[in-house]
């Protein structure tokens, strides 16, 4: 189960992965906490590996995922227990979109 990725910490796992290595290849790196730690990998490789890297990438994706998808769940939780609101936000964001401000689809 866990090589085939069908649980959600192994589509985590293989996510981070491809970004990690998309990350690597790409020269114009911006300077964050993934960058900080590489340079403290170069600096002393002996007490920072790649992999204690890629885990901490990967604890820091998990730990956003399940804020951002309680977030979720309260506002879909709280919509659905008051309907104009639920309308008047729909009407919000079509209007966005008919300006333009976001995404279509």
């Amino acid at each position: 189960m866990t090589s085939l990725a069908l649980l959600p910490m192994g589509h985590l796992f293989d996510t981070v992965t491809a970004v990690m290595k998309e990350r690597d290849a790409n020269d114009n790196k911006r300077y964050d906490s993934v960058q900080y730690w590489l340079k403290q990998h170069e600096k002393h490789s002996e007490r920072l590996s790649l992999r204690e890297i890629g885990t901490q990438a990967l604890a820091a994706v998990g730990a956003g995922s399940n804020t951002v998808a309680a977030g979720i769940q309260g506002f879909v939780y709280h919509m659905m227990r008051h309907p104009d609101m639920w309308a008047q936000a729909q009407a919000e964001v079509e209007e966005a979109m008919a300006k333009g401000l976001c995404g279509g689809e």
